[in-house]
């Protein structure tokens, strides 16, 4: 299982009749996109906490990482979550339609598309060196 296997699901939800199914594959998107990441980032040893601060942790990696496409991937990424815990927490939203759960898988399978075109050893690089300036612990 890969996290960008998500993408699938997410698909097949947005187009559903049922509201509790588009709210889920907005859900499923995000997580496509941050478990795609994530794996990326400790394939290469960089270390990602198990906990909902490993939200915050990729997201302040890629956007310290001194490469402008990450940093921009970070961005979409951090709106995505924004979305998603919409989806999963205020029920009373009524923004879930077919064509917005659409529009929000399309972005997540974007950004899974521009995370693959980085430069990962330049990416880790840049990781690093954050890392290091912050005393994050490797």
């Amino acid at each position: 299982m890969q996290g960008r296997d998500f993408l699938a699901v997410a698909a097949r939800l947005c187009r559903s009749d049922f509201e509790a199914d588009r709210r889920t594959s907005v859900s499923r998107a995000y997580f496509a996109v941050f478990n795609h990441i994530k794996a990326a980032l400790i394939e290469n040893r960089i270390r990602i906490v198990k906990t909902a601060q490993g939200h915050r942790q990729i997201s302040d990696f890629l956007n310290n990482s001194g490469i402008g496409e990450a940093q921009k991937i970070a961005v979409k990424l951090d709106g995505l979550r924004t979305i998603r815990d919409e989806a999963d927490y205020d029920l009373h939203t009524l923004t879930f339609n077919q064509a917005t759960c659409t529009l929000e898988y399309q972005k997540a399978e974007r950004l899974v598309h521009s995370f693959n075109g980085i430069d990962v050893d330049a990416l880790v690089a840049g990781i690093r060196v954050y890392m290091d300036r912050t005393r994050e612990p490797r």
